[in-house]
Order: structure tokens, then sequence, then C-alpha cells
């Protein structure tokens, strides 16, 4: 038969050498419980400061952790040099009136007093933090370089991963997949910012939508793209008559038709991938074709239907 769990009281639960795990959601007052463990480890148990290793995730979270047991700790000194008040802390309340024998207030006064003074020497970090002064202070030990440190930032490690993924399946592909994806805004340094806008309570995969394979993906765009350029080399002349005669005079591919001629020209028949080039087959998509009202049932020419 399965029982609730037991809640946890940092004023009245016993604190029992071995492991001890506490489940926690977010909000729920883990670093108020947290800083009262460290308070009666001091005062009641008498573990000295430096005896006690506090490690959190991040650097804020370590700083206010930090901030919190200190201000509690001398709080704490400074309420037991005077008489108690109403709706006191209930961990005050202890250290005041301590059960059993082998401490007195008196003796939770002197280690209070001891461990202010002492509290630089307290270890409370992030783990990465905690792990790199491990390192450092056991280099011999641990056979590694006096000047070694582990990574602090995990942008920076998000930077490399996402260099990583594109050198692998960007770089070496077609040119065409570059220059797709760069005219689309998408590349390494965009990549990482916008991970870094993800919940980092989540885990994610690099990765096309559906699952597909980046040589999948890639297969299918050359594919489209040698259809496109073989409507390019046979309907040049269907395209460039249609622009003329059926858009209005202020399109854009109308009033830059030779420009556009020009970079189609260097795209298809001279074999010149550009981002430049691939940007303006956006532009002469049978979708954004705006004919003049004579010329709405003249037939779209195909190179700006594969265009699409």
């Amino acid at each position: 038969m399965m029982t609730a769990p037991e809640s946890f009281d940092p004023s009245s639960t016993e604190l029992e050498k071995g492991v001890s795990l506490l489940e926690a959601s977010a909000g729920t007052g883990k670093t108020y419980t947290l800083a009262r463990i460290f308070l009666r480890l001091i005062a009641e148990e008498g573990v000295a400061i430096n005896k006690i290793l506090t490690v959190t995730f991040t650097t804020a979270a370590t700083e206010e952790l930090r901030d919190r047991i200190r201000t509690l700790l001398v709080e704490t000194y400074q309420s037991l040099l005077t008489e108690p008040v109403m709706d006191e802390d209930s961990v005050l309340q202890r250290l005041r009136n301590p059960s059993g024998q082998r401490v007195t207030k008196e003796d939770c006064i002197r280690r209070l007093r001891l461990a202010i003074a002492c509290f630089d020497e307290a270890m409370i970090s992030t783990i990465h933090g905690f792990c790199n002064r491990l390192l450092v202070e056991n280099s011999f030990e641990t056979q590694t370089l006096f000047e070694s440190q582990l990574n602090p930032t995990p942008n920076e490690m998000i930077a490399e991963a996402v260099r990583e993924y594109w050198r692998d399946k960007f770089s070496g592909g077609d040119p065409l997949l570059n220059c797709a994806a760069s005219s689309q805004m998408v590349n390494p340094d965009g990549m990482v910012d916008f991970i870094n806008t993800l919940p980092k309570t989540q885990d994610f995969e690099f990765g096309f939508l559906g699952n597909e394979e980046v040589s999948s993906v890639e297969e299918l765009l050359v594919s489209h793209y040698r259809e496109l350029k073989n409507s390019w080399i046979d309907g040049k002349a269907a395209y460039i008559e249609y622009v003329t005669n059926c858009l209005g005079k202020n399109a854009r591919i109308k009033k830059n038709c030779t420009q556009y001629v020009r970079m189609f020209d260097q795209i298809f028949r001279d074999n010149q991938l550009t981002v430049t080039g691939v940007k303006l087959l956006g532009d002469v998509c049978s979708t954004k074709l705006r004919p003049l009202k004579d010329f709405q049932n003249e037939p779209i020419p195909e190179f700006c239907q594969q265009a699409d």
C-alpha cells in the first residue's frame, strides 16, 4: 500500500546522517528550507562552515543563496542576543530553546559568531564551479593542467554544438543548401539565439520537421532546383514576354526586369549560385504575380510556377 510522502519541516525534522532526498516544485520554498538546514547544521549540530557543501545550478541562484544564508546567520545571531518577539521564525525558536542536553543557546550563539566571521570559507557555488575548484586544488591527483577550467557559460557550449552540427550537415553539402538556408536568415548565430529562447527544463534536438534527415531535404531541394533551372533555360523568353506585357508598370520584377534576367542567367546558365539570386526567386513565384485585368487569363510562365 502506497503512503503519502512526508512533508519536510526545517524547524522540527531531525537532521539525520545519511542521504535524504527532498522533492519540491518551483516556488515552494527550496531556498528558504535549504538556508534553514544550513543554519541548523551550524548552530545545532556544530558543523564547521567550511565542511558544508552547498551547490546549485546557476551563478545567479548561487549569489541569491549565499546572500540568503549569510543574512539568516546574522539575523539569527542578533536575535538570540535579544529577547524573543511575536511570530518568531520556528527555527529561531528551536535554537532559543534547544531540546536535550547536547547543546545550549550559548553554544548556538558561539557557533554562529564563528560561522559569520569565517563565512568566506563557506563552499556555496554552482555545480561546475565546485568541480572546477576540485580540479584546481587536486591537479596532481586528477592529472589535469593547473590552468585548466570547466566551461562556465552554457552559451559557449550551445554555440560549439551548433557550429559542429552546421559543419557536419551543411558545410559539406550542396551549395544550394547553404544558399537556401542563408536566404531565410538561417545561420549558426541565429540558431544559437533561437535555442537560448527555449525552456531550459526540456531537451531539444537539431533537425527538420518530421525528423527528416538533412540528406533527404537536400536531395529534394536539389531536385526542385534542377527542374527550375530547366524551366528557365527553356522558358526564359516566355517569362520576359509575360513580365513585360502582363504586369502593371509598378511591379518590381517588371521595373527591374533586366536585372532579374541577368541574375537568373548567372544562376542557371553560368551556375553561379548566390544568396541574392535565391532570394529573388521569391519575387517571381506565381502566387506573387499580379497581372493586369486584361491578362488575368494568360497562362503563367512555367518558370514562375516552378519557383513556388
